[in-house]
């Protein structure tokens, strides 16, 4: 039994990453239930059915920033449909994968569907896009720690600019993962 809550919770992110990481290999396509269970494997807050997981007007939010307001259920499923459209396929939507990345990752926080745990499911959503694109063999590019780190200053951005232009969006996960690669001296 875990003790220390940061250790239980490396250990939930481990779990969770790599059960999506064996969807991701195995399916090469992902769905709502998938990002349900990944969810649901972090340990976060969670309700006993499906339908009750999605955030709802009216609830308590997790959000610290305010940025984001809860969405209704019908809203939420529909904007998650149409986000898991633009992933899983590719015609939609013909950039570089970096920069799909950067959209899917803005687009799922923005619509930010459960109550906790949206930002750790958007990074490994982050991962499993690049493995599925094979850009990785393996979920092991850690952006979290130059995002966590920078979190202010995006969240500022967001408030005075209003949402990112492609290009910023692009440029922070280029950033993100140059700083990622220089940190571990190793090429992907």
């Amino acid at each position: 039994m875990v003790k220390d809550a940061a250790a239980k919770e490396v250990g939930l992110y481990a779990e969770a990453l790599k059960h999506g990481f064996d969807l991701a290999v195995k399916n090469q396509l992902l769905t709502i239930n998938h990002i349900v269970e990944i969810q649901r494997l972090l340990g976060t807050k969670r309700c006993r059915n499906q339908k009750n997981t999605w955030n709802r007007p009216g609830k308590p939010s997790y959000w610290r920033s305010g940025l984001y307001a809860p969405q209704d259920y019908k809203t939420i499923l529909h904007l998650m449909d149409n986000l898991l459209e633009y992933i899983n396929q590719p015609a939609l939507h013909d950039v570089e994968p970096l920069i799909k990345m950067a959209v899917i990752h803005y687009q799922f926080e923005t619509i930010h569907p459960f109550y906790d745990g949206n930002g750790r499911t958007g990074r490994i959503l982050n991962l499993l896009y690049l493995v599925m694109e094979d850009l990785l063999t393996l979920p092991i590019l850690y952006l979290s720690r130059y995002i966590i780190r920078r979190r202010v200053i995006i969240t500022g951005c967001c408030r005075m600019c209003g949402p990112l232009t492609m290009g910023a969006l692009a440029s922070l996960y280029v950033r993100c993962s140059e700083a990622d690669i220089s940190r571990n001296h190793c090429a992907y």
